[in-house]
């Protein structure tokens, strides 16, 4: 019979032939991967853009504007063509309301510093903890890694740097933001991949004020998810939440008799967003109001043509 104390010796043999367990470990994702988690906290609203998916899309350049006036050249003159050199944006808000409203804008593509540089007037570069920056007239921006740039007021690009390096909570991780970021989370899903845009907003009590008294319910509203789906079309999705079911339903009741009133309006029946309205899809969960609105290819370049038109003949 074998002895306990050979069974012990037999055990120990042969957990030393099997050597120690390795537990196989993901690979640590890049620090510029997550733009939404390099923002700052104590945003009021935040957008996320896969601009990859979104330069994909036939109609993007025509929305963009090809011209002179249009977002994609403004854009450019920061030394960067959106849609060219860019597969990521994320933006915040903070401040909405007030005269000190602000936003903070992060880029993610093939960056070129040295135009960027430029663009912003030459300005002497700084040295914060470590990473270099500028100031310029405006604005001030930080290349933040070899591939994504911090645009914004000196403050938030400073912070945006203490984000990057763990001295600062950023919009993921800020308890201030909490609601915000569970809102992103809620943003409707595509029905492949993830949405071109995802965006949130929970209304400042500052705007709150300055929007009392006009149609749309925002007082009702603490918490708005957005997401643009593209594919042969355009889906948008909104989840409105609400404090309870009571406000809820308000919402719901004001928004249907808003959407009704728009589509009766004559110049929007003629430009046809009175016809994109009436595709409009409600429906409801006990504290929120969800909105879809779902266009297909032809539909939606005949309503963006006949816009185009009018904002050539505004012009």
């Amino acid at each position: 019979m074998i002895g306990l104390r050979a069974l012990g010796a037999l055990a120990l043999a042969i957990a030393g032939c099997a050597g120690p367990q390795r537990v196989e470990e993901p690979p640590p994702r890049p620090a510029d991967d997550d733009l939404v988690g390099l923002l700052p906290s104590g945003a009021d609203a935040v957008i996320d853009v896969d601009v990859a998916q979104l330069s994909a899309w036939p109609a993007a350049r025509r929305l963009l504007g090809d011209g002179a006036g249009g977002l994609a050249a403004k854009l450019g003159r920061h030394g960067f063509a959106p849609l060219d050199d860019l597969d990521a944006l994320a933006a915040a808000l903070r401040g909405a309301g007030t005269d000190g409203a602000e936003a903070t804008l992060l880029a993610r593509g093939r960056l070129d510093g040295a135009r960027i540089e430029r663009a912003l007037g030459g300005a002497a570069p700084v040295q914060f903890h470590g990473v270099r920056l500028l100031d310029g007239e405006d604005a001030s921006l930080a290349l933040l890694t070899a591939r994504a740039a911090v645009f914004g007021s000196p403050v938030e690009v400073r912070r945006a740097i203490d984000v990057l390096l763990g001295n600062d909570e950023g919009l993921r991780a800020g308890d201030a933001d909490r609601v915000l970021r569970e809102a992103l989370g809620r943003a409707p899903a595509a029905k492949q991949g993830r949405p071109a845009v995802r965006a949130a907003w929970r209304p400042s009590p500052a705007l709150l004020a300055q929007l009392e008294g006009t149609h749309w319910p925002v007082e009702l509203v603490d918490w708005v998810a957005v997401a643009i789906a593209l594919g042969d079309g355009i889906d948008v999705g909104v989840v409105a939440g609400a404090l309870d079911q009571a406000r809820a339903d308000e919402l719901q009741r004001r928004v249907e008799l808003e959407l009704a009133d728009l589509r009766a309006q004559p110049s929007l029946r003629a430009l046809g967003v009175a016809d994109a309205l009436g595709e409009v899809k409600l429906g409801r969960k006990p504290d929120e109001l969800h909105l879809a609105l779902r266009l297909d290819q032809a539909h939606f370049d005949r309503l963006a043509a006949r816009l185009a038109n009018l904002l050539s003949v505004a012009r």
